[in-house]
């Protein structure tokens, strides 16, 4: 079966800036998704209300766009701009002449006259724009079509025709990944992985179910978290870390009055000598709707010892369900 269209000299040069666009997206997300890593990573923590970095973030961006654009296709755009240039002059306007054949298609590129085979197996990608349809292929290169300069009948026949083709060449992702996305948390890997596969690969599909996945992980997290608090399960958990927090005062109340003499008349006054330290009774809640508090332990100075003790939920000391540490 034998296709022919028409290709203008203007349409190279056209075809080249829409596959630049083309890659261009994909780069831009994964240039602001390291630019957010690499700015965070190395945040200013005396930044004013913020460990976010915006300074370093706005510098790097730029640069890693440019070596995303550079790796994934810039130095190939270059080289065919490069080529162009040099056979502009010879270059007219041409019918495009593609055989089809039983493991490829067979044509003859613009700017040379070898023939060309590329096998079914060859083809990543069929990217099908408002002025080109382009047919990617593994190694890089690239035909496309003028869909205003030919027939629409002749695009769509060709265009379906080489998506049946490579069909059995393309690398789905399996039922069982897709579902195991949806898995709250640990589905997210799955989901990022077939996020980054629907940017790269301009398909709608993955991309809608990478998102999916982020939903599924953000809502199985929230009724984990009302059903968590609602029968109070994290509370041994709370009172875990509140005693080791008290445990923990006890000893540099005792380090305190080693050095010092004395106990301190309030515990502001250890952070002096261990700015980590939590003077706090942990009241966490798993779910976004309720409000988590950390209240204040309650502690006395009585000259030769001293009185320490969490509150509790009531906030009143010296009742029942206050908290006391070890020791």
């Amino acid at each position: 079966m034998k296709f022919q269209f028409r290709t203008l000299k203007e349409d190279y040069t056209k075809s080249l800036n829409g596959i630049f666009i083309y890659y261009l997206y994909p780069s831009l997300f994964f240039s602001v998704l390291f630019g957010l890593i690499l700015s965070l990573s190395i945040a200013n923590p005396n930044h004013e209300n913020s460990n976010f970095n915006w300074v370093r973030f706005l510098v790097s961006f730029p640069i890693i766009t440019a070596l995303f654009l550079f790796l994934s296709w810039g130095r190939k755009y270059l080289k065919s701009i490069k080529d162009f240039k040099k056979k502009k002059e010879k270059i007219s306007d041409s019918v495009l002449s593609i055989e089809v054949v039983e493991n490829g298609i067979q044509y003859k590129t613009l700017i040379s006259d070898k023939d060309v085979f590329k096998p079914w197996s060859g083809f990543k990608q069929v990217y099908e724009s408002k002025n080109f349809n382009y047919f990617i292929f593994n190694d890089g290169q690239y035909l496309f079509l003028n869909n205003f300069n030919n027939s629409k009948e002749s695009i769509h026949e060709f265009t379906t025709l080489v998506k049946e083709k490579i069909k059995p060449f393309q690398h789905k992702i399996s039922k069982g990944i897709i579902w195991s996305s949806f898995i709250p948390v640990l589905g997210l890997i799955f989901g990022f992985v077939i996020f980054i596969r629907g940017i790269s690969e301009r398909n709608l599909n993955y991309f809608s179910i990478g998102i999916l996945s982020f939903v599924a992980t953000v809502v199985g997290w929230i009724v984990f978290g009302i059903f968590m608090d609602a029968t109070e399960k994290n509370s041994g958990s709370n009172k875990f870390s509140t005693k080791n927090n008290l445990n923990q005062i006890v000893k540099e109340l005792a380090y305190y009055k080693l050095k010092n003499g004395e106990f301190p008349e309030n515990l502001d006054s250890l952070r002096l000598q261990n700015q980590f330290l939590s003077i706090y009774e942990t009241d966490f809640k798993m779910s976004p709707f309720s409000e988590s508090k950390f209240r204040e332990f309650y502690y006395e100075n009585q000259d030769t010892t001293y009185i320490l003790r969490a509150i509790g939920p009531d906030e009143k000391p010296f009742t029942e369900d206050d908290i006391l540490p070890d020791y």
